[in-house]
């Protein structure tokens, strides 16, 4: 496994999201969530960003309940951090105001 490859599937589950597709992007964030949880730290940023988009798809598909435990999870990680760039809270953010929307 190597970063580039579940970076590539992010950037693939990307494309279906904004495509209007959550059930493509689905398996391949999970894929992309499993790689990057076995290599990098738990609080990683790159992480939470990735929890946010399968939040996302899980929310386009109907599962609202995962979704909200993925935000939490997503917003815990950044919380450790002081400074991050948008790259890593827009996508938590993103998840955060769709739930909102969807209530």
């Amino acid at each position: 496994m190597d970063s580039w490859n579940a970076r590539a599937l992010v950037y693939e589950a990307s494309g279906h999201l904004l495509a209007k597709d959550a059930r493509k992007a689905l398996p391949l964030l999970q894929k992309a969530s499993a790689q990057q949880s076995a290599m990098f730290d738990a609080q990683s940023p790159d992480l939470a960003a990735t929890e946010a988009m399968l939040g996302i798809a899980y929310l386009e598909t109907g599962d609202r309940a995962t979704s909200t435990n993925l935000l939490r999870s997503a917003q815990a990680r950044l919380n450790r951090h002081k400074a991050l760039s948008n790259q890593y809270r827009l996508p938590v953010r993103e998840l955060a105001q769709r739930l909102a929307s969807h209530s």
